[in-house]
């Protein structure tokens, strides 16, 4: 029997070889070649087998990572009704396939604005300090992403979010005023106030992954320059948690929560590791390209509901004891949203710690801590 990591790869090369899959078949590594013909044509007789079924198009296909005896392949179809998905056979090499419709993943940090009138920003310590999940980006940027968490290297604090949040995709300058709220949420009546300057940022690298290797990482730091007027609290104070300081991997099926600066507090679990590699088209001022990623989760809202909407990318994902941080938001897609492992994040940053107990004791001693999301 194999396993859905090998049911998930082989499918994968059936609908690359089809033209049915929306990314190049071709490999960039030899972990990555085509499976054996009989293996690849009995995939894809199976892809083939409904009509319906072969004219949809994938936009990635995914497997329980750190399930014990087995796992479940699914098959993300940004293309195709819900009856045609619904027609397709349920198990392959007696390992479970679930399809799911995924709005098409993309990166458009000017959606942010139009995502919600109602965008979040958390005030603290008599309304001084800014907490992690609110409203930040670069001064005067007609977009919003989210404060993540706060980060530690060599003694000094940074704040962690996405490149295409603070970074500019590539194209921020060294030292860029980083605002919370961000400009265009200024509307709250809440000043936008600096909480740090841009430093770092890993590379958004766009071609075909035949000749550019997939990115693994959409991520920037900020250098705080005002330790005073940040807290590494996470969200409000009746329902916010401080971020943990440990580090967890991700595994299929463990439960989440984020706090965001458009959906606010929102739960979740984790449904599955994408295997290989999938596109993202980017849509940015001086950023307009396709960036291949691989080692990225998907993880979907409870309840029918997003887990994350345009404007909580760079959001912290926790899990539900908020004990440990997980990974961080970079994509959405309808009810699903994105995330690069924390670990892996941090390693691409160039190491560092996750900082927790930063600017909370006020909090917890009851003095003023406001809640923003005004009508």
């Amino acid at each position: 029997m194999k396993t859905a990591r090998e049911v998930a790869n082989d499918l994968f090369n059936a609908f690359a070889t089809e033209g049915m899959f929306n990314v190049s078949g071709r490999p960039s590594d030899t972990d990555m070649s085509l499976s054996p013909a009989s293996t690849t044509d009995n995939f894809t007789s199976w892809a083939l087998r409904d009509e319906d079924f072969a004219k949809m198009a994938f936009q990635a296909i995914g497997y329980e990572e750190g399930i014990e005896n087995g796992g479940v392949v699914y098959v993300y179809s940004s293309k195709g009704s819900q009856k045609a998905l619904a027609k397709v056979e349920k198990e392959v090499d007696e390992v479970p396939i679930r399809l799911r419709k995924l709005s098409p993943l993309s990166i458009n940090p000017e959606q942010s604005l139009k995502s919600t009138n109602r965008p979040n920003v958390f005030l603290h310590g008599e309304g001084t300090r800014r907490a992690c999940g609110s409203s930040c980006a670069p001064s005067g940027a007609q977009f919003a992403g989210t404060m993540g968490a706060i980060i530690r290297q060599n003694e000094q604090l940074y704040v962690l979010s996405n490149n295409h949040v603070i970074g500019g995709c590539n194209h921020g300058f060294l030292d860029t005023i980083i605002m919370s709220p961000a400009t265009g949420d200024s509307v709250l009546g809440i000043t936008p106030f600096e909480v740090g300057r841009l430093n770092k940022l890993c590379q958004l690298k766009s071609g075909d992954p035949f000749f550019i290797e997939p990115c693994v990482v959409d991520a920037a730091l900020a250098r705080i320059t005002n330790p005073d007027f940040v807290t590494s609290w996470q969200g409000d104070l009746e329902n916010g948690y401080d971020t943990p300081e440990n580090i967890v991997e991700p595994v299929a099926r463990m439960k989440v929560k984020k706090f965001g600066r458009t959906t606010g507090l929102t739960h979740g679990f984790i449904e599955s590791k994408a295997i290989r590699f999938s596109k993202l088209p980017y849509k940015a001022n001086g950023f307009n390209a396709t960036v291949y990623f691989s080692e990225f989760w998907f993880v979907v809202g409870e309840g029918n509901t997003p887990f994350a909407l345009p404007g909580d990318s760079g959001s912290l994902v926790v899990t539900e004891d908020e004990k440990t941080a997980v990974g961080l938001i970079f994509a959405v897609g309808g009810q699903y949203a994105c995330f690069t492992p924390l670990r892996r994040v941090l390693d691409e940053l160039g190491g560092g710690s996750i900082v927790s107990g930063h600017g909370v004791q006020s909090n917890r001693s009851g003095s003023e801590s406001v809640s923003t999301t005004p009508e």
